[in-house]
């Protein structure tokens, strides 16, 4: 596939400069160009078709780090990370392997039918959230779904093919990816690449209610949170921050107030941040309705501010102004922020509009 960056445009809200990015799918064996590959940034609305020629075109790329997904039936997916920074991007190639079919003499073996349907009724809880969005939130596919139990207790959950999804509380179509899905005793661990698509609001009462629904889901969030670290605004957006040594001690625990430049650093690019701290990073929302959540103990916790934690799985996590982390699985989250699941997701192109 060929990289070809041009057309600069400006996002307005947070004046990224935006390149169009176009490229070719070829067959790893024929080198035969491969049409209808699935091509998008991951998690976002940014994606196009491959034509006949295998050929693309993805308009409005945000400058910075981007997940590249390239899929189609019978191929491997494809992932790989593309810096954007200006319009003289090296080209690059990405031919898909074809899938190994394993044929022979393997029984298959169907699972009971009331087990399947009490653990997808699990994992739709956990995955889509219990919220408001999850109840009109609709898995179009739950039969490519398979579930296990190992002998510790920890849940499973896969998806060979992609997982579609309508998303009737926020309007988005979403062609999700499983990557990763495991309860285990202490954390849920999940992961997805998903490709968004507006649904057309039949009248503008539906359009103003999904306006407002994506902007609810937006305030507060994990990704409204980065995002104004990224650019600064933290304490204007409504966002305290300290560090803890430990959020499950009530008492004697030492809770330290930080500042955005003592956490943060430069990044490769301009719209990008490093983010560093130790022990635990305690956010509290000030801006909005409390949000409910459930402590590790147990307890039911309600208050006119929601407050989440976070804790870094490696030395540090790179961030950008449209609110996204780039290095998978880096974040261990907990509080209100973790009751924020898929039905809750937006696309990272989202743009909440001004004076909100």
């Amino acid at each position: 596939m060929c990289l070809v960056l041009g057309s600069i445009h400006l996002l307005p809200a947070q004046q990224i400069p935006t390149y169009t990015l176009t490229g070719r799918v070829l067959d790893d064996s024929t080198k035969l160009p491969l049409e209808n590959a699935n091509v998008f940034i991951a998690n976002s609305t940014m994606g196009a078709p491959t034509n006949q020629q295998g050929l693309f075109r993805i308009r409005n790329v945000p400058a910075g780090t981007h997940e590249l997904i390239v899929s189609i039936v019978g191929y491997v997916l494809h992932t790989r990370f593309v810096r954007i920074t200006d319009s003289t991007q090296p080209s690059l190639e990405i031919r898909l392997k074809q899938k190994v079919l394993q044929l022979g003499g393997v029984e298959v073996v169907g699972a009971d039918p009331a087990d399947w349907r009490k653990d997808l009724a699990r994992f739709s809880s956990a995955f889509l959230g219990e919220g408001p969005n999850a109840d009109i939130c609709t898995l179009v596919n739950p039969e490519i779904l398979s579930f296990s139990t190992d002998l510790s207790g920890t849940f499973e959950a896969r998806a060979p093919e992609p997982l579609r999804i309508e998303n009737n509380g926020l309007g988005y179509e979403v062609l999700l990816r499983l990557m990763t899905f495991s309860i285990g005793p202490r954390w849920l661990t999940y992961g997805w690449r998903s490709f968004y698509r507006e649904i057309p609001a039949q009248d503008d009462d539906r359009r103003l209610d999904w306006q407002k629904a994506r902007l609810k889901a937006y305030k507060g969030s994990l990704r409204h949170f980065l995002a104004s670290l990224a650019s600064g605004h933290s304490e204007k957006e409504g966002f305290s921050i300290y560090v803890v040594t430990n959020p499950l001690l009530s008492n004697g625990r030492m809770r330290m107030p930080v500042s955005e430049d003592e956490i943060l650093s430069p990044g490769s690019v301009p719209n990008e941040k490093l983010l560093r701290f130790q022990d635990y990073l305690e956010v509290e929302y000030n801006n909005g309705p409390g949000v409910a959540w459930r402590t590790p103990r147990g307890n039911i916790v309600g208050s006119n501010s929601q407050i989440s934690w976070m804790q870094l799985s490696r030395d540090f996590v790179t961030i950008n102004l449209m609110g996204e982390y780039i290095e998978p699985y880096s974040l261990n989250i907990t509080g209100a922020w973790s009751l924020q699941r898929v039905a809750d997701a937006l696309p990272s192109d989202y743009v909440p509009p001004k004076n909100n």
